[in-house]
């Protein structure tokens, strides 16, 4: 309702906030009409728009998405063990962004929805809410109450995020030098990448020709041949370890 409303119609004009904490909502954000995905728990971003979602799915899932809504059509790849769905389950069963044909709100629904969407009334029911806190005191219960982020847990969440963002965004990236560069900052993140991929490779062509020199058997000239080009390629790993100890100092910084 809220994407097909005219611009210039009230429900067009609201701000939708889908206070929840299921993340499948994250697929329905939209930046263009102003659909926020917010949740009341301690999981920051609090608020997240489709740069945040797209963001959120990279960092978690290791998935990359351009649109929010995308999370819906991956998840046919890998499935949702949280949803006990297999991949290859159909679409419709991840797919919140669009109506299913079968499963969907009644006509009845629908106006009733409508109706609430364009009005301007107070949706909300002070009285309710101080039932329930009755209710919960009158038990011995606690109300639950959930203390504002600090700056020190915005700032740790930040820097975790950027370096999780590197790791999914970045499976290329293996072995003992792939720390180096996670630690190293954004400018230097480039050239530390491509020296890490580049010693890898490197070191997968030793293995192989580790495995030709078995071949050969009594062959000398054939020994002679492998022994140099694993020799060569030492020495390719030899400068590339030269060249990464320029980003040992940011992960002592860091």
């Amino acid at each position: 309702m809220k994407r097909n409303a005219s611009k210039q119609s009230k429900l067009g004009k609201r701000q939708i906030l889908l206070g929840t904490l299921d993340g499948d909502w994250q697929g329905l954000v939209s930046n263009e009409h102003e659909i926020l995905w917010c949740n009341t728990g301690p999981w920051l971003p609090r608020m997240r728009g489709d740069n945040e979602v797209v963001d959120y799915y990279l960092r978690k899932e290791g998935l990359k998405i351009k649109e929010a809504r995308e999370c819906y059509t991956v998840k046919v790849e890998v499935g949702d063990i949280g949803d006990g769905l297999l991949p290859g389950s159909p679409l419709r069963f991840f797919d919140l962004y669009e109506e299913d044909a079968t499963w969907c709100f009644s006509e009845e629904d629908t106006s009733y929805l409508s109706k609430v969407l364009k009005s301007n009334d107070r949706s909300n029911r002070p009285d309710h809410l101080e039932s329930a806190k009755k209710f919960l005191l009158s038990h011995g219960m606690y109300l639950p109450e959930l203390s504002k982020t600090s700056d020190h847990d915005k700032q740790l969440f930040f820097k975790k995020a950027e370096r999780i963002r590197k790791e999914k965004g970045n499976p290329e990236l293996k072995g003992r030098n792939k720390k180096l560069c996670l630690e190293a900052p954004k400018e230097e993140f480039e050239k530390c990448k491509e020296l890490v991929v580049r010693d890898e490779d490197t070191k997968q062509k030793i293995k192989y020709e580790e495995q030709n020199l078995k071949d050969c058997g009594e062959d000398k000239l054939c020994k002679k041949a492998v022994r140099q080009a694993i020799k060569a390629y030492k020495s390719i790993r030899n400068e590339i370890k030269e060249k990464l100890k320029q980003f040992t100092s940011y992960e002592v910084q860091s």
